[in-house]
């Protein structure tokens, strides 16, 4: 590269109203970063420069900056048929990796079945069985619960592995595995601990 090419950069922490340089000159298109405010939201944009020109700034990039884990991801779900058990969740931002853990139940300890960017995994066992058709006469039969299997998911970062979400797992006759409507999209998964019913008593829940 000729003297005086190269690669700068600027960064803006009011929403891209106003840049300042962040570095010198380099001679590749890598930066570093320091200084930066945990849980505070930048902007970088980067040039390409030679000795007589400059470039018109790259795309503008968002950078959420933290030192924190992930949360767990929302709406973990699970899909039951004669054999397997099909697993989604829903996606967290800035994750390197998702782990789902599994255990039958009565272990106390999961193992990690799966690590990557999907959203999916599909899980087979010969001992897992479809949901029945009405877990309300399945659960008064007095049938007995086959052994189930148990999962949890959580999201990884940079800054390490944050906390599993909550359990889920392959019991026929519950009413958390059954789904008469078939594939249904993504439900995200809310507890509510405190406040009132979200109505107004007369059967219209917010938004309207």
């Amino acid at each position: 590269m000729a003297a005086g090419s190269g690669y700068k950069l600027e960064i803006s922490d009011d929403d891209a109203r106003t840049w300042r340089p962040a570095g010198g000159l380099a001679m590749t298109p890598v930066f570093t970063l320091s200084g930066l405010i945990n849980g505070k939201k930048y902007h970088a944009r980067i040039f390409a420069t030679n000795a007589e020109y400059t470039s018109a700034a790259g795309q503008e990039y968002p950078l959420y900056i933290t030192q924190d884990t992930p949360p767990p991801p929302d709406g973990l779900c699970i899909e039951l048929a004669a054999g397997s058990a099909r697993l989604t969740w829903g996606e967290v931002l800035g994750v390197t990796e998702y782990r789902l853990y599994r255990r039958k139940r009565g272990q106390t300890q999961f193992t990690v079945v799966y690590f990557g960017r999907a959203m999916a995994w599909k899980d087979v066992d010969a001992s897992i069985l479809p949901s029945t058709s009405s877990p309300r006469d399945a659960a008064d039969t007095g049938k007995a619960t086959p052994a189930e299997i148990e999962y949890c998911v959580a999201s990884s970062n940079h800054n390490g592995e944050g906390k599993r979400s909550r359990i889920v797992n392959t019991d026929p006759v519950s009413w958390r595995n059954w789904n008469p409507n078939g594939d249904e999209p993504f439900r995200r998964t809310v507890e509510r601990t405190e406040g009132p019913l979200p109505n107004d008593g007369i059967g219209r829940y917010y938004p309207d």
